[in-house]
């Protein structure tokens, strides 16, 4: 037998026997590994959760006196002014309940009435009700803060409702490629801004109700996340 014959047996041979390893079947992790990570995770975004809430509260606590907010907009006039004359692209961001200053990429925003506001946390909003698939996932708290994150296990949509004392409530909101628009929630006009980059949309939604600044992020569309936010909607917990 010559060698190129054998070389060709030899292989036959080794393909005939290594056949059944060419299309294995699909892996599936276990119940266990599948738990194990789904906790990691959850770890994780508490984590993240508990450092920004530390933030807030080392914030808060280094704070000698709170501005009123004559003492803000004198500092943000003063602020847009020196931009101005050095030529910088900014302006005011004006709504019925909050202002501050649009930037190229993002806007820089606050609550304006302050007076007689509480400095902590007194009562906290929940939903009474959800989409369906949503569950409640996680809730935090701390003086001046309350987080609750509700999420859909199938599409893994996730809905988070956050609630701040006005004085605290400092965020800089994206908003390079979409612009922030006035809405009516619950006979207040609060401020929402759609993102719809992707096939889910995002909607960020706030509104001042009064006492706090209520904050919802949620990957629905603008409509869907306004009829969520209906008065009628909400439950309140001391």
């Amino acid at each position: 037998m010559s060698e190129t014959v054998f070389k060709q047996l030899l292989g036959e041979m080794l393909e005939s026997e290594f056949v059944k390893f060419a299309e294995p079947p699909k892996w599936k992790f276990s119940l266990k590994h599948r738990l194990a990570m789904k906790r990691i995770f959850a770890r994780y975004e508490r984590n993240v959760h508990e450092l920004k809430v530390k933030k807030i509260t080392q914030n808060a606590q280094t704070k000698s006196r709170r501005l009123s907010f004559k003492q803000r907009l004198i500092i943000v006039l003063i602020i847009v002014f020196l931009l101005t004359i050095t030529g910088c692209g900014i302006t005011m961001f004006i709504s019925r309940d909050f202002h501050g200053i649009d930037y190229s990429e993002y806007t820089y925003i606050y609550a304006v009435n302050l007076e007689n506001a509480p400095a902590t946390i007194e009562y906290k909003y929940f939903f009474k009700t959800v989409p369906a698939g949503f569950e409640l996932d996680y809730t935090d708290s701390i003086p001046t803060n309350s987080y609750t994150r509700y999420e859909n296990e199938l599409t893994k949509q996730t809905i988070t409702l956050q609630q701040c004392v006005k004085s605290d409530y400092t965020p800089h909101i994206n908003t390079e490629y979409y612009v922030l628009e006035d809405v009516d929630i619950n006979g207040t006009t609060g401020v929402c801004i759609e993102i719809s980059a992707t096939n889910i949309p995002q909607t960020f939604l706030l509104w001042d109700n009064g006492d706090y600044v209520i904050e919802v992020v949620a990957d629905l569309t603008k409509e869907e996340l306004v009829n969520l936010c209906k008065s009628t909607n909400f439950e309140i917990a001391k």
